[in-house]
Order: C-alpha cells, then sequence, then structure tokens
C-alpha cells in the first residue's frame, strides 16, 4: 500500500498510527503481571496496561479510544504491593492502533496529572515487576 493510501485508510478508520518518531523521554517498561485499568469511576475494567513509566501508560482495550481524549484513571495493583490499592492519573490518548487481537485497541497515554505519591507507586512496581523487553 503506498504511504498516502495508508494516511487516508487512517483517516477513514478513525485510528491514528503511532507515530515513526518515538518522542517517549522514558522507556516505557513490560509487566510480569496483568494491571486493570478503570476510567471515570466506572465498575468493569477498560482494559489492561500492556507496558508502563511514570509519565505514561499502554493501554490495551476493547473501546477505541480517540486522539486526544482526556479521562481520569485508575489503575489496579497487585495485592503483594503492600495494600498501595491503586494509581489514580489524569491522562490523554495521544495514539490508538488496533491490536493483533482482533477487537482490540493499543492506546498510548500520557499522564497529564498524578500525585508525587502515584509516580513512587509506578516506580515501585517496575522495581517489582517489572521486565527488561531488550
Amino acid at each position: 500500500m503506498r504511504p498516502e493510501a495508508a494516511d487516508k485508510q487512517s483517516v477513514i478508520s478513525g485510528i491514528s498510527e503511532r507515530p515513526m518518531s518515538d518522542k517517549r523521554k522514558l522507556k516505557r517498561i513490560h509487566l510480569s503481571c496483568f494491571l486493570n485499568v478503570f476510567m471515570d469511576g466506572s465498575a468493569e475494567p477498560v482494559g489492561q496496561v500492556l507496558d508502563i513509566q511514570t509519565d505514561g501508560m499502554l493501554l490495551m482495550s476493547q473501546e477505541f479510544i480517540p486522539d486526544g481524549h482526556l479521562a481520569k484513571f485508575k489503575i489496579e495493583l497487585p495485592e503483594s504491593m503492600n495494600g498501595a490499592g491503586e494509581i489514580v492519573v489524569e491522562a490523554e490518548s495521544v495514539w490508538s492502533s488496533k491490536d493483533f487481537d482482533p477487537g482490540m485497541y493499543n492506546t498510548g497515554m500520557q499522564f497529564i496529572r498524578i500525585s508525587d505519591a502515584d509516580v513512587e507507586r509506578i516506580k515501585n512496581l517496575i522495581s517489582d515487576y517489572g521486565i527488561d523487553s531488550e
């Protein structure tokens, strides 16, 4: 497919592809556990964390989340993290693409607001459950 056709297809489908140049300041870390993510006080998880860092996460979900969508998310932590419970962030979607698993989407989320305590929880999460993906 010609590049122009691919761009048109992305616009038609409403799904933007991840930019070729990665603008992240911090390398995202894959985890050895699954973390459920809840949006805006929902009782049902919207998806799961695929990778995380103190400035953002990759969210896999059944819902398409358009670029620029702002929302409050709660990330459920493993029980083994000494009762830490959850991480609460306000995040903005910066890209979204279809996952190889039919009916699933991957969305790059940038954290807009996060407490210092939750930044520390993410650092502890990475220390305890992080997997070097390289």
